[in-house]
């Protein structure tokens, strides 16, 4: 019998919007068995600002999927980015590169109970390296060419070797439970109010974190609240309520810390988003959740 699955209830979801916009990138969401979704996109030479990656907590596993020179040894495991980054930089892309990706919801990567973020350097992890005994899988997805059967391909493989959340040590267990506080709290709690959750003092949470998440319970906290933001610009709320909801001192504080975590001020990625969609007229191009969580057995790609 394979490990139970992850069952805990998704209180959390990783967003990307931006890599949204390019018409090479597809979809699917998941939202079961520790991933947010699977995800295929074609590098091209015209992405301009449109291949930014925002900081969301997750790892994802990208899988390069070159039909000329297949890279099959470079299938890679990437922490959350702490500010914004161009997916070509971070994952070392070229132009006409195609790509499969796993994005898991943070904390539940279920590849490894030997693999965690804090294992995990500014190129990456590499898989093959780490067992290479993957690369016939990722050989696999890698040849093929629809999105659907990557998808099966992959959850076949991984379902049967998903670690559930009771193969964690106890201190991975405490960073989640605070993770959950965290993300109940929209990423508005302060880090000594987890550390008197615990009885850990805060430079131990620290190390617990970045062993588990790859960042500090500050940076995660931040990052939460960072994505709440997102949703709710998405969602048309005035600038103004953002600021009291989420706390910030004023609105400089809240463009200050947007800023860093996207490159745009709030101002100017609403308008970037919302002249995009308006231009493009692509009616089932949303930002806010809202496709089928299928199961494995009936995925279909969709559009985000």
């Amino acid at each position: 019998m394979p490990p139970t699955p992850f069952s805990k209830k998704i209180l959390f979801t990783p967003r990307q919007p931006v890599l949204a916009l390019n018409d090479g990138y597809h979809w699917q969401e998941i939202l079961q068995y520790g991933i947010s979704l699977c995800f295929t996109m074609v590098l091209s030479g015209s992405l301009s600002k449109n291949a930014t990656v925002f900081p969301d907590g997750s790892v994802t596993l990208i899988i390069r999927c070159d039909d000329n020179t297949p890279r099959f040894d470079t299938a890679t495991l990437y922490g959350s980015t702490q500010q914004a980054v161009d997916i070509r930089d971070l994952c070392h892309l070229q132009t006409g590169d195609r790509i499969f990706g796993v994005r898991f919801l943070p904390a539940q990567m279920g590849l490894s109970n030997s693999i965690f973020p804090g294992m995990f350097g500014p190129a990456g992890f590499n898989l093959c390296a780490f067992d290479p005994g993957y690369q016939k899988i990722f050989r696999h997805i890698a040849r093929e060419d629809d999105f659907s059967r990557q998808i099966h391909l992959f959850m076949d493989w991984y379902l049967p070797h998903s670690q559930s959340t009771d193969c964690l040590s106890p201190h991975q267990q405490v960073c989640l439970h605070l993770f959950d506080k965290i993300t109940r709290c929209q990423g508005l709690i302060k880090v000594n109010t987890l550390s008197e959750l615990t009885g850990y003092p805060v430079n131990s949470l620290d190390r617990f974190f970045k062993q588990t998440f790859g960042l500090t319970p500050k940076k995660m906290i931040d990052i939460v609240r960072f994505q709440n933001v997102l949703c709710a610009l998405e969602k048309n709320d005035p600038l103004i309520d953002i600021v009291t909801e989420y706390d910030y001192y004023d609105q400089s504080h809240l463009t200050r810390s947007f800023k860093k975590f996207t490159g745009f001020t709030p101002l100017k990625y609403k308008k970037a988003i919302d002249s995009y969609y308006t231009n493009e007229s692509i009616a089932h191009y949303v930002l806010s959740p809202g496709c089928s969580r299928l199961a494995p057995e009936h995925l279909n790609p969709r559009f985000f």
